[in-house]
């Protein structure tokens, strides 16, 4: 049975955009990463991201939605979607640390 394992690095002292990594075992499992960055990107670091398979959290969160258990609808609005992962990668965390169960 293939497995995917999203893990959420979630740092107070950090804002701005969410970015994810994406790993893939040779027999499928797939763990994804998500992380946020301060600041714009670099051109170096864009290449740097480029060759270390980092991508927009907003993409790969949309790609597993459902492991996530966020509605479609979350990614529509380009305007408010990192609002959205901040929001609810913040109530994850919460729960995560008050050993809370996941309804789905």
């Amino acid at each position: 049975m293939l497995t995917t394992s999203i893990n959420i690095n979630l740092d107070p002292e950090k804002g701005g955009k969410w970015y994810a990594t994406e790993n893939k075992t040779k027999r499928g499992d797939v763990t994804v990463t998500f992380f946020q960055r301060d600041g714009k990107r670099s051109l170096l670091q864009k290449f740097k991201d480029f060759r270390n398979n980092v991508h927009s959290g907003t993409e790969l969160a949309s790609k597993y939605s459902k492991e996530l258990g966020l509605p479609s609808q979350a990614f529509s609005n380009p305007k408010t979607k990192n609002t959205y992962l901040d929001k609810i990668f913040k109530e994850t965390e919460k729960k995560l640390k008050a050993n809370e169960s996941f309804e789905p």
